[in-house]
């Protein structure tokens, strides 16, 4: 979560200095970061252990089809071997279809995700009053309103910061067998207590903030 909050105060910070010297210098810049990054989304290996036990799994299964119809063929030569579109096919309509069931089927994912997607439309539409707030009421030039970003930065590293200090906390408790530690709610109940005040906050915060 803290990796999707840095870009966005960083793009504008970017291309608030970039824009004054020339308008394609900008994607300029994002074109060499689309280079750096390239490698690295080609190299890195899996490290999600269900992917990769997913995946282990998937190599034992297609051993052992391949295994039963080369024995099958073997015995019955007209019958036809098993094809990757079957399990390709498959592995969509899973893909796919997993969402929406889950949303069916389980109200916690149906009320978090409209609430997620309530919080990232405020948050979005907080980064397009800055340019509104500080060009207009303040008279910044575009690259010092992206300096005004900085400050979400800060928040998203001191919410990491935490987010890592309650983690600790939370195992610590689990090994001292705390009842608490049982529920798994309380994993992140805590820290969406204080998230969503702090949100509402930092929206009057700033709707003070354009004031002249």
């Amino acid at each position: 979560m803290t990796a999707t909050t840095i870009g966005p105060p960083l793009g504008p910070i970017i291309s608030g200095f970039a824009s004054t010297i020339d308008w394609r210098l900008t994607f300029w810049i994002g074109l060499a970061l689309l280079v750096l990054g390239l490698p690295a989304l080609i190299t890195l290996p899996e490290t999600y252990v269900p992917v990769i036990r997913h995946r282990l799994k998937q190599k034992a299964r297609k051993a052992e089809r391949a295994s039963q119809a080369e024995k099958a063929s073997r015995d019955d030569p007209d019958m036809p071997a098993l094809t990757k579109t079957e399990t390709l096919s498959g592995n969509i309509q899973v893909i796919f279809a997993r969402p929406f069931t889950m949303m069916v089927r389980e109200p916690v994912v149906l009320f978090s995700s409209l609430y997620m997607a309530l919080v990232y439309s405020i948050l979005y539409l907080f980064f397009q009053a800055y340019p509104i707030i500080f060009q207009g009421v303040y008279d910044m030039e575009p690259g010092f309103v992206g300096l005004a970003f900085l400050p979400v930065l800060g928040g998203s590293a001191a919410a990491l910061a935490v987010f890592m200090w309650f983690s600790a906390y939370h195992a610590a408790a689990l090994r001292r067998g705390a009842s608490w530690t049982r529920q798994d709610e309380y994993r992140r109940l805590p820290l969406a207590c204080i998230g969503g005040p702090a949100l509402s906050l930092s929206l009057f915060w700033l709707g003070w903030s354009s004031r002249a």
